[in-house]
């Protein structure tokens, strides 16, 4: 053995444990300067937000409510505004009761950035093709990727469906609630 080799041991036995004390000094400092937030203000307000959300989507199931969603745009401008060419979201809302909603509210969630959210509010419109389908339309900006959606209205009750699209398959996407069965969601599953 040469006294080289002997030399180098106590760096090991020293060394590697001292570096592990400093890198645990810089954690606590790093915990202590940037500070946890919580994850929810006021936890009992959102609680009751879930469960009012809940109530909602069983509403929603007793009414048996289907929607085809889709996004189109008009070739010709519509009797009542000037929509040529906008792309529009378009939902058409099958339920057991005849009693549908005059106007609908789909709201937009992004799944990472909240500040792209938006929310439409949908108008009744009688399909002159096929008068028995009521559509509910309004302009929808360009958007692309993943959302979560949730429609809503309040007639007869206050329902609401939710489901996870994808804006590339907005061809017709059929959002439907049903005991034990999930959405379907236009992901391609």
């Amino acid at each position: 053995m040469s006294a080289r080799n002997v030399n180098l041991w106590p760096v090991f036995i020293f060394g590697l444990p001292a570096c592990v004390v400093v890198a645990s000094f810089i954690t606590i400092i790093i915990a202590f300067k940037t500070a946890d937030s919580p994850v929810s203000d006021n936890a009992y307000k959102d609680g009751l937000a879930i469960n009012k959300s809940f109530k909602a989507q069983q509403a929603a199931e007793s009414l048996a409510i289907v929607a085809t969603m889709r996004i189109e745009v008009l070739t010709k401008p519509s009797t009542k505004d000037t929509r040529e060419n906008k792309p529009l979201l378009s939902v058409s809302l099958h339920a057991d009761s005849e009693n549908l909603p005059e106007t609908i509210t789909a709201k937009f969630e992004h799944p990472l950035q909240e500040q792209y959210d938006f929310s439409l509010t949908l108008i009744a419109e009688i399909d002159p093709n096929e008068p028995s389908d009521i559509w509910y339309r309004s302009p929808i900006p360009e958007v692309e990727g993943r959302w979560y959606v949730t429609l809503s209205g309040r007639e007869p009750r206050h329902w609401e469906i939710k489901s996870e699209v994808r804006m590339a398959d907005l061809r017709a996407v059929a959002l439907k609630t049903s005991k034990g069965q999930a959405l379907n969601s236009g992901l391609g599953e």
